[in-house]
Parts: structure tokens; C-alpha cells; sequence
């Protein structure tokens, strides 16, 4: 440890064993000012954590937001398509019906076509 003037002031500090260490005043003053810096570098951490924390809970709004957004465009577009996709199928079968007495007129016809085609 080195030889310790005689002005120099004694202060105990303990270690990990329970053990009370003479420390200098000079070298006590200077983990005193360690734990200054390192407490003021630790509230510069945790400021810097908090803006970027703020950051990314801003990130996830902004990004919530305009997903929803986009989930409420395609549920729209879906209702959509759907009303679309109904209306077409009753026409469809509108046709149909209104088709249904041509086909069945037309069916002999073309059953008696067959049928000639055979006999040749």
C-alpha cells in the first residue's frame, strides 16, 4: 500500500469479509470522487435510456395507429368485395332461371341431333 505520511488522516473502510481496511484521506476522497463521477455517468444513462424509451413507446403508437388504419381499410375492402360477390351470385342465378326454360326447349333438340348422328 505504500508508506502513508504522517498527516494523512486514517478512515476504515470495509471489505467483503467484514474486514475494516485503513484507507488514506486522499484515496477515500478519491473513490468519493469515483462514485461522484460514476453516479452522475449512471444519470446520464438513465436519461439517455428514458429518451430512447420515449422514442420507441412513440414508434409503437405511430405504427399501432397506422396499422389500424390499414386494418380498417381492408375490413372495409372485404365487406366490400363480399356485398360485390353476393349481388353477382343472385344475378348469376337470375340468369340461370330466366335461362332455364330456353335450356329445357333447346334439350330435345339437341338430344334428337344425337340420336340422327347415331343412326348414320
Amino acid at each position: 500500500m505504500g508508506m502513508m505520511m504522517e498527516n494523512e488522516a486514517l478512515s476504515f473502510v470495509s471489505n467483503n469479509s467484514g474486514r475494516f481496511n485503513p484507507v488514506s484521506e486522499k484515496r477515500l476522497s478519491r473513490v468519493v470522487q469515483l462514485d461522484q463521477s460514476n453516479a452522475f455517468r449512471l444519470r446520464e444513462m438513465e436519461s439517455e435510456l428514458q429518451q430512447y424509451r420515449y422514442r420507441l413507446e412513440k414508434m409503437v403508437e405511430e405504427r399501432t395507429e397506422m396499422l389500424s388504419r390499414r386494418i380498417a381499410i381492408l375490413e372495409s375492402c372485404n365487406a366490400q368485395l363480399c356485398d360485390s360477390y353476393g349481388q353477382m351470385r343472385m344475378q348469376y342465378f337470375a340468369l340461370l332461371d330466366q335461362a332455364q326454360p330456353e335450356l329445357s326447349s333447346s334439350v330435345p333438340v339437341a338430344n334428337a341431333v344425337e340420336h340422327q348422328a347415331d343412326i348414320n
